[in-house]
């Protein structure tokens, strides 16, 4: 990070930039409902070509990343923003709105509109100060 008011993010593009990071993505996961994902769950995740990931590289570890937000087009007007992980030793720091507003710049600029897929409880204060709204629920279903 240049400061800890304006980190340096970088542009993911699709599976080939992706995938290596699958293990990056288990570890920024913990203490949320994602950190149960195996490795064949992410790179299910991470296979579309329409799939963009933002990053924030540790200063400590330049190979480690320590935030991160996945983007994928919806439609000719949409996009989803999801995966939204920061490591644990360093949330609070503000590296999850930047990436989002990061994120969310690019596609005021084309005038796309930004939705939120999945929101965890642990991101709903932040969300909402980014002017997300509830819009429904989620059911999660399993089969035995």
């Amino acid at each position: 990070m240049t400061s800890e008011s304006e980190p340096t993010i970088h542009r993911l593009n699709g599976p080939s930039d992706l995938f290596p990071l699958v293990a990056t993505f288990s570890d920024l996961s913990d203490g949320t409902e994602f950190k149960s994902y195996k490795d064949s769950q992410w790179r299910f995740l991470l296979n579309g070509e329409e799939i963009t990931g933002f990053a924030i590289y540790s200063e400590e570890e330049k190979e480690r990343i320590d935030g991160c937000v996945l983007k994928v087009n919806l439609d000719d007007d949409t996009v989803g923003l999801g995966m939204v992980l920061v490591r644990p030793s360093k949330r609070g720091r503000g590296l999850a709105r930047a990436l989002i507003e990061k994120a969310m710049q690019l596609e005021n600029e084309q005038e796309k509109r930004c939705v939120l897929a999945v929101c965890s409880p642990l991101g709903q204060p932040l969300y909402r100060k980014l002017g997300f709204r509830d819009a429904g629920m989620v059911t999660t279903l399993t089969c035995s």
